[in-house]
């Protein structure tokens, strides 16, 4: 049964395998991931590019994709170097803190191959605009090892259609605009 990653095996992930991380984000079984630069405006396909000292403002009913600050690795070349003959795949979720707020996100997951920032979408169900800051924690990844059987056969970005590889904002989240 594949293993969750404890704080001290996801500190050895660091600087390899989870890039541009801040250690003080790592909890007992996971690591909070930080808003990036990324944004798209669902309602008005407006996009935006956050940087430090920038926020983001969600109106109510209004709902987001966003990037990852942090770029994970997860190619069997780089996890070799820390953990041989494994992959790992991960599950992000949403922080109680952004719950409690009213953020409404979706789970998904991050498959063993992936290779690049992380893409995800929040809603505002709340009465109040939400101001978000670049950098700023919102979802947590908890990320599982995988051995043996649990390895995948092909990982993602070596199949046909792994086309969000490598990418980012729009072109992570419209793909006909991707290269």
């Amino acid at each position: 049964m594949a293993k969750v990653l404890a704080d001290h095996d996801i500190r050895r992930l660091l600087g390899t395998v989870i890039l541009n991380a801040d250690e003080q984000r790592i909890n007992p079984n996971g690591i909070e991931i930080r808003l990036g630069k990324s944004v798209l405006f669902q309602s008005t396909d407006e996009e935006k590019e956050l940087g430090p000292g920038n926020y983001l403002k969600v109106l109510p009913g209004e709902s987001v994709t966003i990037s990852s600050f942090e770029d994970f690795v997860f190619t069997r070349d780089a996890i070799e170097k820390v953990f041989p003959k494994c992959d790992l795949m991960a599950l992000i979720t949403p922080t109680t803190t952004m719950m409690r707020e009213g953020i409404v996100q979706c789970a998904t997951k991050v498959d063993s191959g992936w290779d690049g920032t992380l893409d995800w979408g929040l809603r505002n169900s709340s009465i109040r605009d939400f101001i978000l800051g670049y950098g700023e924690p919102i979802f947590k990844l908890t990320i599982f090892l995988l051995e043996g059987a649990e390895r995948p056969d092909i990982p993602y970005g070596e199949r046909q259609n792994d086309r969000y590889q490598h990418t980012e904002g729009r072109s992570s989240i419209n793909p006909q605009n991707s290269s």
